[in-house]
C-alpha cells in the first residue's frame, strides 16, 4: 500500500507540475494567438484542463479535501474545459456554434463530471453518462477528419488520434468501476487515485495524464499551425510588396535618370561654349548645380528605399585612407570654394586601412561633408581628422564651425526627412543624408555618432574596424556623383558606336563628339543598325542601351561576338538603371563596364581614355 501511495503521490505531483507548465505556456502564447474564435476558445479550454489536472493531483494526495466546495469548483472547471474545447473545435472548422448546441454540450459535460474518474465522484448507476462523454470525444475527432482534403492538416489527424486514444483509455479505466457500481450498488465509492482503489496502476495513471495533456498540446499545435499559416500568408504578401517595391525603385530610377542625363549633358556642353556670355554662363551654372543636386537627391532617396527593402549589396574590402581622403577633397573642392570655407585634413601617415565598402563609404563621407558645408557659418572651416581608437578600430571625424544643433533635437537627427525645423529656411535639403549614412554605416559593421554645441559647430564621427589584410574594395557607388572631374580631351582618336533608341540621347552624344577633338560617334537606334555600324566602321568602343526596339544590349553583344565584330572593342552599357543586379547582369554577360545616367562629358571621356587590360572589366 505504501508503494501504491508513493506512486500516485509522485504521479499527482508530476501531473500538477505539468499542468501548470501548460498554464504558463498558455499565458505566454495568449498574446501571440490570432484574434479568431477557435484558438482562443482552445486556449481557455486548455487552461481549464490544466486546472482540473492540478485539482485532481491535490485531491488524490489529500483525500480529505474532497469536500463539496472543492467538488463544485472541479465540476465547474471540467464543464468549462469540455465546453470551451468542443466549441473551439467547431469554431476552428468554420462552423457556427448555435446556443442549442452549446446547451447540449454543457449538459453532456455536466453529466460527464459525475463519471470523470479524476475528481473521484460516486459512479452513477447509468452507463449512459460516460458513454455520452466518449461520444463527444469521438465526434470531435470525426469532425476533424471530415474536413476537406485540401484543408486538412497533419495536426488535425494528430488531434483526432488523441481524441480517440483518450476515449479508449478512459473506457478501459471506467468500465471496471461502472461494472462494480452496477453489480453492487451499496459498495463504497472508489477513488481512482485513492489508496483504497483496487485499480491503481502507476503505468495506467501515467498514461491518463500523458494522453490528456498530449491532447491539449495537440490542440496547441493546431493553433500554432494556424498561426504559421497566417504568418506565411503575411510573409508572401510582404515578399510580393518587396518585389513591387523593387520594380518601383528600378522604374523610378530609370524615369528620373533618363531626363537628368539630357539636362546635365547639355548643361555641361553649354558651359563649355566659348561664345557664352557671362550672364548666360551664370544661368547654365545654376542649371548644372540644380541638376547635380537633383541627381544626388534621387540617388539618396532610391538608396534609402533600397536599404529599407534589404536590396543593398556591399563589396567589402580594405580602404586606404591615405588615398581615399584626399580624393574627397577634390570631390567637394568647388562646393567648399563657393561657400568661402576652409577644408583641412589631419591624416597620420601610419593609419591602417579600414574594412568597408569604398563606394558606400565615399557616399557617407560626401553626405557628411555636404552637411558641414551647408550648415557652416561664413568664412568657417571644416576639419577631417583620423585617429585609432580602442579595439582595433579607426575613427574618421568631420568637424565644422557651423550653427550647431540644440540638445533637445539631437535624437531626431537620424530620422529620414527630418530637418529639425529648417524646411522653410534658406538652407536647401531633404533630411535624407544622415539617415541614409547611418543605415549604410550600420550595414558595413561600423558606428556613427554626433556631438554638437549650439553656435559652436557639430562633430560627426564614423568608426570602422581595421582591415585584417589589404584587399582593395571595388567601387560600388556611382562615380558620377563626382561630376565633371574627368579630363575633357582624348588621349588618342576613338570611334564609338552608340546605340540608343532615344533621339535626344543620340543628339547629346553627337554634341559631345563635336566638342571633343578626336572623338567620332556613330549613332544607331536598332540592334541591326548597330551590327552594320560595327562591321563598316570598326570602332574601338561600343556603348549601348540595355533595351533596344529589336533586341537587348546583351543580345547585341552576343551577335556581334558571333560575327567577330567586337574583337578588341571595349563594350559598355549606358543605362538609367543604377541597381546592383542590372550592373552585375551586364558584367556577367561580357560587357567591360556599366555606365549609369546621368553621365557628364568629363566622366565619359575619362572612361574612353581607359586602356583595356586584357578583358578585365571596368565599372563606371
Amino acid at each position: 500500500m505504501l508503494t501504491i501511495a508513493l506512486s500516485y503521490g509522485v504521479l499527482s505531483a508530476l501531473s500538477t507540475v505539468l499542468a501548470w507548465i501548460v498554464v504558463a505556456a498558455l499565458l505566454a502564447l495568449w498574446r501571440l494567438v490570432p484574434m479568431v474564435p477557435g484558438p482562443r476558445l482552445w486556449l481557455a479550454g486548455a487552461a481549464c484542463h490544466a486546472l482540473s489536472v492540478s485539482l485532481a493531483g491535490v485531491t488524490a494526495t489529500w483525500p480529505d479535501l474532497l469536500v463539496a466546495p472543492v467538488i463544485a469548483v472541479g465540476a465547474a472547471v471540467l464543464v468549462a474545459s469540455f465546453v470551451l474545447t468542443a466549441a473551439g473545435v467547431f469554431a476552428f472548422v468554420g462552423r457556427v456554434v448555435p446556443w442549442r448546441t452549446l446547451l447540449i454540450m454543457a449538459a453532456i459535460a455536466l453529466l460527464s463530471v459525475m463519471a470523470d474518474p479524476i475528481l473521484g465522484f460516486v459512479w452513477p448507476r447509468l452507463v449512459l453518462t460516460p458513454a455520452l462523454v466518449f461520444a463527444l470525444l469521438i465526434i470531435s475527432g470525426v469532425v476533424l477528419l471530415r474536413r476537406p482534403a485540401g484543408e486538412r492538416r497533419a495536426t488535425d489527424v494528430v488531434c483526432a488520434v488523441m481524441f480517440f486514444t483518450t476515449t479508449a483509455v478512459l473506457v478501459g479505466l471506467a468500465v471496471p468501476s461502472i461494472a462494480i457500481g452496477v453489480r453492487d450498488p451499496g459498495h463504497p465509492p472508489y477513488l481512482l487515485y485513492g489508496p483504497n482503489s483496487p485499480f491503481v496502476h502507476p503505468q495506467a495513471l501515467l498514461m491518463v495524464a500523458t494522453v490528456r495533456t498530449a491532447l491539449f498540446f495537440a490542440i496547441l499545435l493546431m493553433v500554432m499551425e494556424r498561426m504559421m499559416v497566417l504568418l506565411l500568408t503575411a510573409r508572401m504578401a510582404a515578399d510580393s510588396a518587396n518585389r513591387a517595391k523593387s520594380a518601383f525603385i528600378a522604374g523610378v530610377s530609370h524615369e528620373l535618370r533618363t531626363p537628368l542625363n539630357i539636362v546635365n549633358g547639355f548643361a555641361d556642353l553649354l558651359a563649355r561654349q566659348p561664345q557664352t556670355s557671362a550672364r548666360e554662363a551664370e544661368w547654365v551654372e545654376h542649371i548644372r548645380h540644380a541638376a547635380a543636386d537633383l541627381t544626388l537627391l534621387v540617388d539618396d532617396i532610391l538608396d534609402l528605399a533600397k536599404l529599407e527593402a534589404g536590396m543593398v549589396r556591399l563589396r567589402m574590402g580594405g580602404v586606404e585612407l591615405q588615398r581615399f581622403l584626399p580624393s574627397l577633397r577634390g570631390a567637394v573642392a568647388d562646393l567648399v570654394h563657393r561657400a568661402g570655407l576652409r577644408l583641412a585634413i589631419e591624416l597620420p601617415s601610419d593609419v591602417p586601412p579600414i574594412r568597408a565598402d569604398e563606394g558606400r563609404l565615399r557616399q557617407v563621407m560626401l553626405n557628411l561633408l555636404t552637411n558641414a558645408v551647408k550648415y557652416n557659418r561664413p568664412a568657417g572651416s571644416i576639419e577631417i581628422k583620423v585617429s585609432e581608437v580602442a579595439e582595433e578600430r579607426v575613427r574618421i571625424t568631420v568637424r565644422d564651425t557651423g550653427i550647431g544643433i540644440p540638445p533637445d533635437r539631437m535624437a531626431e537627427l537620424f530620422q529620414p526627412f527630418n530637418r529639425l525645423g529648417q524646411d522653410t529656411g534658406p538652407i536647401e535639403g531633404t533630411g535624407v543624408g544622415l539617415a541614409l549614412s547611418r543605415q549604410l554605416v550600420d550595414l558595413m559593421g561600423g558606428q556613427i555618432g554626433l556631438e554638437s554645441d549650439p553656435g559652436e559647430g557639430t562633430t560627426v564621427w564614423v568608426e570602422f574596424p581595421r582591415a585584417a589584410a589589404l584587399q582593395p574594395s571595388p567601387q560600388s557607388a556611382d562615380p558620377t556623383r563626382d561630376r565633371g572631374r574627368g579630363p575633357i580631351a582624348l588621349s588618342q582618336p576613338l570611334t564609338v558606336v552608340y546605340v540608343d533608341p532615344a533621339p535626344a540621347h543620340a543628339s547629346l552624344m553627337q554634341a559631345m563628339a563635336e566638342q571633343t577633338p578626336g572623338l567620332t560617334v556613330v549613332s544607331a537606334r536598332f540592334g541591326g543598325e548597330a551590327l552594320v555600324a560595327l562591321a563598316s566602321h570598326r570602332p574601338e568602343v561600343l556603348i549601348t542601351a540595355p533595351l533596344l526596339p529589336d533586341m537587348t544590349g546583351v543580345e547585341l553583344l552576343r551577335l556581334a561576338r558571333e560575327a567577330t565584330l567586337v574583337t578588341g572593342v571595349r563594350s559598355y552599357v549606358l543605362s538609367a538603371d543604377a541597381t546592383a543586379d542590372a550592373r552585375e547582369m551586364a558584367l556577367h554577360a561580357g560587357f567591360d563596364g556599366y555606365l549609369t545616367k546621368p553621365i557628364d562629358p568629363g566622366t565619359l571621356i575619362a572612361v574612353l581614355n581607359e586602356q583595356r587590360p586584357d578583358r578585365q572589366r571596368q565599372e563606371a
